[in-house]
């Protein structure tokens, strides 16, 4: 079974718009708008007298008349108008033909209406070439709206795998083609889904909301901290962190994938074999400030530059540190602060040397050294 498929922008941009758009996401009214119409491109199926199948429509509708699709079959691409000749394509694209005059025009290949065709069976639209006319009637502010057709081509009865007396009545055997036709399209879709349920688990084609149900999976609670390329990022790292989780490493594992850089934690046991180097010792101390069961957790402070982005990083704390652990959350700041918490290649850089010209055009860094002797500062 053969599809085309309309679902972005360049699967519309051939047809012919009028009082309405298609804003990337589906085919909709203008402002200001109350009704609307879309003529797709001329569709091929490279075969004279194709039986199309079915149409699949995934869209917004108020009410079944405000999505009116009107389908054209010919197995011919060019057509006479008004003593001219001319490519079907271009009748559908040429501006300046009113919508009557396309009417006209199309009305000798005129084959069936829908009314809001979420799936419909095509059964009696034959020709090498078919295009549709949708219009689209708003009521008030609100507007119907288009996102995916899809249009299945050729039609295989399965009455083909009946015994020959199935066939031999024309009337009897349209019936039965249609009949069978409802069963075929339910098969159809199962065929399909079962074709395509690899790609279910390729995380980086499905959207967010399937990858959310996906998270559910690894029961870590507050998921929808995890936003876009964070949360497939973790659900490709799920089993190994399953792994880890209760542990220093997996704690920090997930704090990397959240931040995008490894954040430093220091816990209460390894500040020990400082405690007694004397005056080191108490620097480190001081700066730290544990107690036993601790650790200080140093972040960047542009991760924690809103009470909201603070919170968030509270709740991923609390989500995934050890169960023994408290941790304190220590900012980083991008200045290099002798005293405090300042590491080199983390939130200071050795930069380039550039020798001071006192040449009128040159200041001085910013620099502040500060001090008391004998009662002067």
């Amino acid at each position: 079974m053969k599809y085309f498929i309309f679902n972005k922008s360049t699967d519309y941009e051939r047809g012919f718009f009028r009082g309405c758009i298609y804003d990337g996401k589906s085919v909709r009214l203008l402002p200001g708008f109350e009704s609307g119409s879309y003529i797709s491109r001329l569709l091929d199926s490279r075969e004279k007298g194709t039986r199309w199948h079915r149409i699949v429509m995934e869209a917004d509708a108020l009410g079944d008349a405000s999505l009116q699709f009107t389908f054209y079959a010919s197995d011919d691409e060019q057509t006479v108008f008004k003593g001219r000749k001319w490519k079907i394509q271009d009748l559908i694209a040429e501006p300046d033909l009113t919508s009557e005059e396309k009417r006209e025009a199309f009305a000798p290949y005129r084959v069936r209406l829908e009314l809001n065709p979420a799936d419909a069976l095509l059964y009696d639209v034959r020709g090498q070439y078919l295009w549709f006319w949708a219009e689209l009637l708003g009521q008030g502010s609100e507007t119907p709206e288009i996102r995916t057709v899809r249009i299945d081509f050729p039609m295989e009865s399965w009455s083909k795998y009946l015994p020959a007396v199935y066939r031999q009545d024309p009337a009897s055997q349209d019936f039965l083609e249609r009949y069978l036709g409802v069963f075929q399209s339910v098969y159809q879709d199962m065929e399909r889904e079962i074709r395509i349920s690899a790609s279910y688990l390729d995380l980086g084609t499905e959207n967010e909301e399937f990858l959310r149900w996906m998270a559910g999976w690894i029961g870590l609670p507050d998921i929808h901290l995890w936003q876009g390329d964070k949360l497939r990022l973790l659900l490709e790292e799920a089993v190994p962190l399953f792994v880890q989780r209760g542990t220093r490493r997996g704690f920090l594992r997930f704090l990397t994938l959240y931040f995008g850089e490894k954040p430093i934690l220091v816990e209460n046991f390894e500040l020990e074999k400082y405690r007694n180097e004397g005056e080191k010792g108490k620097q480190m101390s001081r700066l730290y400030n544990l107690d036993e069961g601790s650790a200080a957790l140093l972040i960047p402070e542009q991760y924690l530059s809103s009470p909201q982005e603070y919170q968030t990083v509270i709740r991923l704390i609390k989500d995934t540190a050890p169960a023994h652990l408290q941790v304190v959350i220590i900012p980083l700041k991008s200045i290099l602060y002798l005293g405090n918490h300042s590491y080199l290649g983390i939130n200071s850089r050795l930069g380039h040397y550039r020798p001071l010209r006192l040449d009128g055009r040159s200041r001085l860094p910013f620099t502040a050294i500060t001090g008391t002797q004998g009662g002067e500062t």
